[in-house]
């Protein structure tokens, strides 16, 4: 199986699980009943280079010079942003965050003045619950800002808006993440044990980007302060990542397509072989 569960079944009617190394290392291939099937690069082949318009920004690329007759200060403005100050994002479903990395997330605001956090609506009720936990951290709740369900080409270029988006750990970013890596957004990742909490490595690794996954709570939280308050960090990681959406195989979807159909040829011809085995038997 592939992508429609990410994990193991356990059912013995599966007998293959598509991944990569990242999402499923080696080894972990005890904690599977399917057989592992890894894919060279990235378990998700994303196919924006293909059927999407590029939002990304980096002032004085060659890739988006003139990308938009809008400058930052009134595309913030009208999206309900400040028109200054560092804006943190993830677009991630309200179901994936939990207690402790929110927790991580209000810290950084606290340590960045000005700041604020621009999540996806949700419901009513999960609004009411990340704003009562900011507000009992400390944050004033006008500084958690929720960005309306738009179309995704409207979204791609509202995204680019961002510094810095935040992956849930548990539950990381999948398509969302790919959406906010193509509008020219560094996502931070740390790495859980599941393969749902490793699907922002797997991206960051495919986009040639090591530097954004990391392995503690702490170090998460000094990445993200570090590409927002040191002087150019931010705009060096942003054109690292213009040039990767541009080449590095993340994006690549011909290559996906390539890789998974040798994956799926292997798998056929070793179904084949055990049947020919089983009829000389």
């Amino acid at each position: 199986h592939y992508h429609g569960y990410m994990g193991t079944t356990g059912a013995p009617w599966f007998q293959g699980y598509v991944a990569d190394h990242h999402i499923a290392p080696p080894e972990h291939a005890g904690f599977f009943s399917e057989r592992l099937i890894l894919l060279p690069e990235c378990f998700l082949g994303p196919s924006h280079r293909l059927t999407h318009q590029f939002w990304g920004r980096s002032a004085g690329s060659k890739w988006t010079e003139g990308y938009d007759e809008e400058d930052d200060r009134t595309r913030r403005v009208r999206d309900k942003l400040p028109p200054e100050g560092p804006v943190l994002c993830s677009f991630n479903q309200h179901f994936k965050l939990e207690p402790a990395t929110f927790g991580v997330w209000m810290a950084m605001l606290h340590a960045m003045p000005g700041s604020v956090l621009w999540l996806l609506e949700g419901n009513a009720v999960s609004h009411r619950n990340i704003r009562r936990e900011a507000a009992d951290a400390g944050i004033n709740s006008h500084r958690i800002i929720f960005a309306p369900r738009v179309e995704i080409a409207w979204h791609l270029r509202r995204a680019s808006l961002c510094d810095v988006a935040l992956d849930t750990p548990q539950y990381n970013s999948g398509a969302t993440g790919a959406d906010t890596l193509f509008a020219s957004v560094p996502i931070v990742s740390l790495p859980a044990n599941k393969p749902v909490g490793r699907m922002g490595a797997s991206m960051l690794s495919a986009l040639r980007l090591p530097e954004l996954i990391v392995r503690t709570p702490g170090e998460y939280a000094r990445v993200v302060q570090a590409l927002v308050e040191r002087n150019g960090a931010l705009q060096r990681i942003r054109n690292k990542l213009l040039t990767r959406v541009v080449w590095a195989p993340l994006f690549d979807v011909r290559a996906w397509v390539n890789d998974f159909d040798q994956a799926a040829r292997m798998v056929w011809d070793g179904f084949v072989a055990g049947e020919e085995e089983g009829e000389e038997g």
